[in-house]
């Protein structure tokens, strides 16, 4: 694990929904959505502001 690296995992907040999708993701393999992210306790581990968040009308996003 290179430096860098280690720096990222450290900057999270353990228990937090985008450090248990990371917990996931860091292999840079494709995961099943139902399958992989159950610990996770959601299906939209990404986004999920659309059109608004896209249009900057939604507020900043919130851990």
């Amino acid at each position: 694990m290179t430096n860098e690296l280690r720096q990222l995992e450290e900057s999270f907040r353990p228990n937090t929904k985008i450090y248990k999708v990371y917990l996931v993701l860091r292999d840079q393999q494709w995961h099943c959505r139902e399958c992989d992210y159950g610990h996770v306790e959601t299906s939209q581990i990404a986004g999920g502001s659309g059109y608004k968040g896209y249009n900057g009308e939604q507020g900043p996003v919130p851990d």
